[in-house]
């Protein structure tokens, strides 16, 4: 099943159950979180390397229906790497991250959609 763009991913979307559409929604939005930590890792400055190997993607579901999904480091420091402190300079690998690859990270997103429709 291709989608030519957002209108044939919705009609698609809406024949499929509400559970069902989460589940793919939520795999999809995570292939694109993981998309964009790879490359961030790739960014990351490597003092210790405890930085890359504290990356994780979250995913959180509200009741209202909204799926949010979070692309994650969870170090008590790398705020201060990505943005500086007093003491140290800005060191960001994040948000270039981001910035460089949206398109990567949507065309991620558009396979996964695809794969999870083919195993319907």
């Amino acid at each position: 099943m291709k989608f030519d763009g957002g209108q044939g991913l919705e009609l698609a979307l809406k024949k499929l159950g509400i559970q069902l559409e989460h589940k793919v929604a939520t795999n999809a939005l995570k292939a694109s979180a993981r998309y964009l930590l790879k490359k961030a890792k790739k960014k990351a400055p490597k003092r210790t390397g405890l930085l890359k190997k504290h990356f994780f993607v979250k995913a959180l579901p509200f009741k209202s229906g909204f799926i949010e999904v979070n692309a994650l480091v969870g170090t008590s420091y790398a705020h201060l790497v990505e943005f500086g402190s007093k003491k140290s300079a800005a060191r960001p690998f994040l948000r270039p991250a981001f910035d460089e690859n949206q398109e990567g990270m949507l065309i991620t997103m558009a396979q996964e959609f695809e794969k999870q429709f083919k195993k319907l």
